[in-house]
């Protein structure tokens, strides 16, 4: 399941209802001409992983664990 997560204005809490199924969060703005920063990409990320079951989402592991 692919979902945009920054400035999508979709609650990120939905992502508590898609158990059992892989993740893909997206992180960066592609309805904008705007660079997101590194720190907002690491921001929406780091939010995912309050939602998202880090074991099924491997990626999601490192970042809640403190690898940026």
């Amino acid at each position: 399941m692919s979902l945009e997560c920054r400035n999508s204005h979709v609650p990120p809490e939905l992502m508590k209802l898609l158990k059992n199924k892989t993740l893909l969060v997206g992180a960066i703005d592609v309805a904008s001409d705007r660079i997101d920063t590194p720190e907002e990409v690491a921001a929406t990320l780091k939010l995912a992983t309050k939602f998202a079951e880090p074991e099924r989402n491997p990626g999601m592991h490192e970042l809640r664990h403190g690898a940026d």
